[in-house]
């Protein structure tokens, strides 16, 4: 009698187990969810339930969009990840005087040199330098540019990731090759406001022996380069400062990467837009023409700014682009080894939904994949999104006055991107602040380690 009365209770204590140890597991049969069965028992997590609350009507729809929830509060961080190579090299800088180059990759974001020529403006008034740094031979933007004159006549053959280039040329670490037939020129001249030119190196590559003539100013030089193979570096300068510059192809077809401006030690932050893209195809780049720059150029920070024309209207899926833009990451980091990559997010975008614009129901889930990109790995991530204000931050830009942004709801206008440059500048300098106190602290430490010894 007691063994059937206790039968009966053994298999219902047992029961009552084995569904609690169930209902904590996302465990799923087939298409099916087991469901929670002590879901009345369990806490609240009132910080999820908020996040919850915070999903728009859109989103919620979305079944990807629930499923990332846990990648969408990662949208509030502000930034994160390991700056020191890149703070070692800026302090070093002012030990020991040379030029140091970063090396800024957007789509039209930064066209005209946006947010560039305000982020290269505050890191110069702090750490030194003069000039543009980076400058192609042709560009879509160049009448709209204010740091640089720059006029070019139609001699010139532009190849990018959408043109592509003959079999036997390559395109350059811009994403851009300039093939000049004879007769191509380009021409440089001195901005209202800016400093005049002073030392300017010309990256090229000649199968053929070509010449050149270079006018800078009234001074006029013809210069012959021997054929070679590999990437020439032809410096242009006079030791002294001069308003023009003028390059004439003369012979031989060369292929031109770029040019660089500098003028003195310190930092240059180089304006690499190309319109339209993912960021994708820089993982098309040769090898070579990145290891060239991270090395010539003296690289020490490389920032990775897409994303504005891969987000789209609740698609919600993003996993096509997360694999080919690891391999473009992966690519970066083998190049330029003792350079900080940055992964600076896609800022707020706006659609318009009736009468009314608010914030692209993906922008938040594209902002998340790319912290959990950054995390993956292990490169720096800054929130533009979050530094702009969050959701519908777009639209307070474009309505709201100072106008920092177009009425496309996606574009920043000059005060825009002025205003970004200073967000990701105040966020640098205070990491930087941080860094150097610990610097500091460093080698306080070791002196009075070192008075001990000498005094024992």
């Amino acid at each position: 009698m007691k063994n059937k009365l206790f039968e009966p209770l053994f298999i219902l204590l047992f029961s009552i187990l084995i569904l609690s140890f169930l209902s904590y597991l996302p465990f799923k049969i087939g298409k099916y969810k087991l469901p929670d069965f002590l879901s009345d028992l369990k806490p609240l997590n009132t910080k999820s339930s908020q996040n919850s609350e915070q999903l728009s009507n859109n989103q919620q729809k979305d079944t990807s969009l629930l499923e990332s929830k846990k990648i969408l509060t990662d949208t509030n961080i502000s930034g994160f990840g390991d700056l020191t190579m890149f703070f070692e090299a800026m302090y070093n800088q002012q030990q020991k005087p040379e030029a140091i180059h970063i090396a800024y990759f957007g789509d039209s974001m930064i066209e005209g040199d946006l947010i560039t020529m305000d982020l290269r403006s505050l890191m110069q008034r702090k750490f030194g330098g003069n000039g543009v740094g980076f400058m192609p031979v042709t560009s879509v933007t160049a009448g709209f540019r204010t740091t640089i004159n720059h006029q070019f006549n139609d001699l010139w053959s532009t190849y990018n990731f959408i043109k592509r280039p003959p079999q036997k040329n390559k395109l350059g670490w811009s994403g851009f090759t300039f093939v000049g037939k004879e007769g191509a020129s380009v021409n440089f001249a001195k901005a209202r406001g800016c400093s005049a030119f002073k030392n300017v190196k010309l990256y090229f590559k000649n199968t053929l022996e070509c010449s050149y003539k270079i006018n800078t100013g009234e001074k006029s030089n013809i210069i012959r380069i021997a054929a070679a193979d590999s990437i020439q570096t032809l410096d242009i300068h006079d030791n002294i400062e001069f308003d023009n510059l003028k390059i004439e192809v003369l012979s031989g077809e060369p292929e031109i990467f770029g040019f660089n401006f500098e003028n003195g030690s310190g930092v240059y932050v180089d304006n690499y837009s190309f319109r339209g893209t993912s960021g994708i195809p820089l993982a098309d780049i040769d090898q070579e023409m990145f290891s060239f720059t991270a090395k010539r150029m003296n690289c020490k920070m490389v920032i990775l700014h897409y994303g504005l024309n891969v987000v789209g209207h609740d698609a919600g899926d993003y996993s096509w682009y997360l694999k080919p833009f690891q391999k473009t990451i992966k690519k970066i980091k083998d190049a330029f080894p003792n350079a900080t990559i940055v992964i600076a997010s896609v800022g707020d975008k706006s659609y318009k939904n009736g009468q009314q614009h608010q914030t692209e129901p993906d922008i938040p889930l594209f902002v998340g994949m790319q912290v959990k990109l950054a995390k993956e790995e292990n490169v720096v991530f800054w929130n533009m999104y979050r530094a702009m204000g969050g959701y519908n931050s777009m639209k307070r830009w474009v309505e709201e006055s100072p106008k920092r942004a177009a009425k496309d709801y996606t574009h920043l206008n000059h005060e825009g991107a002025k205003e970004v440059a200073t967000l990701f500048y105040n966020w640098l300098m205070d990491e930087y602040n941080i860094y150097l106190k610990k610097k500091i602290s460093s080698i306080v430490k070791l002196q009075s380690t070192l008075n001990i010894e000498i005094v024992k």
